[in-house]
């Protein structure tokens, strides 16, 4: 039987969810256009990774594959692969294939790769709602929650900032988003039942690795951190560029 909370967290969590992979697959499009390539083979393999990544994290999380309720101890390690498999194979696969480093460097997809992440507002503020009414610790669902508020609010100007160059700002702010999660990360394994459990709570933070919100953990959080890589890539080039770009003209004009 769904209960309300279940409820809740099914519409305002799977929803994001859901637009999110809608909106990268957008931005794949976009980028592939921009590069000459044939939009639909981009578009539909892109599409195709995030459903069936998004099917099996479900599956994962609807079977209690991250909940030491089901599966005892070995949730952490089933935790742990699903949060390192895609985050292993998105980094190669950048790193290793020419067509993918085209596709994550277009310019006009870097504002859209980082308004994406104001989506992150939703789930933080169930995560705060949630602790308001009792179902998850505050000591984790406050601090987490409120670190993707707000990472998601200043993703809008961070979008900005790219635009006009304000690069240093922006690396700033992929820096907040990315340790906000190693953060929520630490409180939500020391505040949920299992071997690293170091913090006693009532509640604690269990309901999180079952379904629907370990859809965040399994699929959200690996999405958004591959999208902050992707932008600090970006960042990193372009700086290289603007550097080298300088250093041509300094020497031309001495």
């Amino acid at each position: 039987m769904t209960t309300p909370v279940q409820l809740f967290a099914e519409v305002f969590v799977t929803g994001p969810a859901v637009a999110l992979s809608i909106l990268v697959t957008a931005l794949i499009a976009k980028s592939s256009g921009a590069i000459g390539r044939d939009q639909n083979i981009y578009v539909v393999g892109g599409a195709l990774v995030l459903a069936a990544w998004f099917a099996v994290s479900t599956a994962i999380a609807a079977a209690g594959g991250v909940s030491p309720a089901v599966t005892g101890n070995f949730a952490l390690a089933v935790l742990a692969l699903s949060l390192a498999l895609p985050l292993a194979v998105g980094v190669t696969a950048g790193w290793t294939s020419s067509s993918i480093q085209r596709l994550i460097s277009q310019s006009d997809i870097q504002p859209g790769v980082i308004a994406v992440h104001a989506l992150r507002v939703i789930p933080g503020s169930v995560f705060v709602v949630m602790a308001a009414v009792g179902v998850l610790p505050a000591i984790f669902a406050v601090p987490s929650g409120l670190g993707d508020v707000l990472a998601g609010s200043a993703a809008l100007l961070a979008s900005r900032w790219i635009t006009s160059g304000r690069w240093g700002r922006v690396l700033i702010w992929n820096v907040f988003g990315l340790l906000d999660f190693i953060n929520a990360a630490a409180l939500g394994l020391a505040t949920a039942p299992g071997p690293l459990h170091a913090l006693q709570t009532s509640p604690s933070s269990g309901l999180l690795l079952t379904q629907p919100l370990a859809i965040v953990v399994t699929f959200m959080v690996p999405v958004y951190t591959l999208l902050h890589l992707v932008s600090v890539r970006y960042l990193v080039a372009s700086r290289r560029k603007a550097t080298f770009a300088q250093a041509v003209k300094l020497e031309a004009s001495s």
